[in-house]
């Protein structure tokens, strides 16, 4: 579940 979080954080803030 917290690797789906991860995902979305890195979507919204971006993988920069």
């Amino acid at each position: 579940m917290y690797q789906l979080l991860q995902f979305t954080e890195h979507v919204l803030v971006g993988p920069d």
